[in-house]
């Protein structure tokens, strides 16, 4: 059990750090664009 958590904390943090990270580059788009 304790496997299963630890496999989809790890999962999750990468899930949410690729969300991230494609949300920073959007913000930065957008920025670009409006200046």
């Amino acid at each position: 059990m304790l496997r299963v958590a630890s496999f989809r904390q790890t999962l999750w943090g990468n899930t949410f750090g690729r969300h991230t990270v494609a949300l920073a580059a959007s913000e930065v788009e957008a920025l670009d664009d409006s200046e």
